[in-house]
């Protein structure tokens, strides 16, 4: 909590010799719209620069090798997120502007400008979360997993795509994404979800599934409660 809060910081240069960041150290810093990290940074605590909205670009170096829970949560205004080529532990493979976890092919932060590569397999708890200005997004093929709390907060979300291989959605996955107007689900078996994975109030939301599953997903909580639910077309 070292500059939790700290509303008027608005650039900081973190010198060599530091080894650690640590929980919520800048978090809701506001105003703070550039950090170095430098090399010899080895972790990076949980929610460390949480609801930074100002930040824009965030540049992992290749010794760090632990990020914690939430690091980036609410960092809406990124529009550039990289990790230093050589780093064991995490990548942002095809410029995608994201971090993902190499091994297990998971991404963990994202933001508005995140092009999800096609070798992820699962995107992580709150990945997305209060990334206000995203407002569709596809989800490749090869993906089956999606964590709570991923796309959280995403209030000018509009459309979402799942492809075939989505096996499980968790809680309040697309809480408060009050403008959801379409969800694209490939998936012929109906993915398992949490009841709670979408906001209160689908009404409004048009489901597109494959025509054959039409029915399962009619007879399946929370697929439901969407208020129209159609085949695919091309």
């Amino acid at each position: 909590y070292a500059f939790n809060a700290c509303s008027s910081l608005t650039s900081i240069n973190i010198p060599n010799g530091v080894t650690s960041i640590g929980k919520s150290a800048f978090a809701n810093c506001s105003s703070l719209t550039s950090i170095n990290i430098p090399d010899g940074v080895m972790s990076i605590g949980n929610s460390a620069f949480s609801d930074c909205s100002s930040l824009t670009t965030i540049t992992i170096p290749q010794d760090v090798t632990n990020i914690g829970d939430g690091a980036f949560v609410g960092c809406y205004g990124l529009s550039s997120i990289h990790v230093t080529e050589g780093n064991p532990i995490y990548d942002s493979r095809d410029n995608c502007n994201a971090i993902i976890n190499s091994s297990s092919n998971t991404l963990l932060t994202g933001c508005a400008a995140t092009i999800i590569p096609e070798s992820v397999t699962n995107i992580a708890n709150s990945a997305f979360e209060g990334c206000s200005p995203l407002e569709s997004i596809i989800i490749p093929e090869g993906l089956t997993s999606i964590g709570k709390n991923a796309f959280a907060y995403c209030s000018n979300l509009t459309s979402i795509v799942f492809p075939k291989s989505i096996e499980a959605i968790g809680a309040f996955t697309f809480y408060e994404c009050h403008n959801l107007t379409d969800v694209y689900c490939l998936a012929e078996v109906v993915p398992t979800t949490e009841h709670s994975c979408y906001d209160y109030n689908l009404q409004n939301t048009t489901l597109h599934v494959p025509s054959t599953a039409i029915e399962n997903y009619k007879n399946s909580y929370p697929w439901s409660t969407f208020g129209n639910i159609v085949a695919l077309t091309n």
